[in-house]
This record gives C-alpha cells, structure tokens and sequence, in this order.
C-alpha cells in the first residue's frame, strides 16, 4: 500500500536510535489532532546530511519540549467525527509513549533538542513514498 508512513524516534546526543515506534501511514489528514500537522514543526538542522543523503524520500523533525507540549494540550479537546477519533488515539497514545521513555531515561539523560552531550531527543521521521 502506497503512502508515507512515519516513526517516533529516541535518539542520544550521537543521533543513536535508543528506541522507536512505528505510527503507521497516518491517513487521517485534516484534523487537529494529527500527527501529520507537526511534520515539519521542530528543528532539522541536526539531521540536514541525513535528508541529503536520502534523496529526498525522508523528513527529519527534532521536536522541542514546547512542541511536545502543545500536542499535550491539544488532547484537552474532545474529537467529534470518527477520524478525530482516530487521530486523537494515536496522538495520546504517542504522547504517552513519549512520557515512558523520557521517564524510563530519566536517570541516564536530560532531554535536549540541541545535540548536547548526556541528553536524548525526539525524531519525528517520515519515509516518503
């Protein structure tokens, strides 16, 4: 089946995967509680010769602690039609995986969007079909 599929990535300073999960295609595309609508939200720069280098068939996003936070808050509203739904599950269920691994990694690592030494972040990573 054609179409982008995405990824949430723990990675260290070093840009080493600690742990991933797999999002799906995400065909949900017009509601708010899309993963899809933080696509390009975050900082690239760290990862630009990895977009490079792919040819352009990858999206790299390190997301900040204040873009995991506006996800957070957007679960404050309530879906309506049977795609919020949809989305809205997978946008709770990714922030809750989130939460473990910034908890599991707690006494190891600090969280960083900058490529600092000790810290871990947040790749947001699309495979484009």
């Amino acid at each position: 089946m054609a179409g982008d599929e995405y990824y949430i990535f723990l990675c260290d300073h070093k840009k080493k995967n600690i742990e991933e999960k797999y999002l799906g295609k995400l065909r949900y595309y017009n509601t708010k509680f899309s993963l899809k609508n933080y696509q390009y939200e975050g900082n690239n720069n760290f990862y630009e010769i990895e977009e490079r280098m792919s040819d352009g068939e990858s999206r790299y996003s390190v997301w900040t602690l204040d873009i995991i936070e506006k996800i957070r808050k957007s679960l404050l509203d309530e879906p309506l039609s049977a795609a919020e739904k949809e989305a809205y599950e997978d946008l709770k269920d990714t922030i809750d995986w989130i939460d473990n691994m910034l908890k599991k990694y707690s006494e190891q690592y600090f969280y960083s969007s900058d490529l600092v030494p000790g810290s871990i972040h947040i790749l947001f990573y699309t495979d484009i079909d």
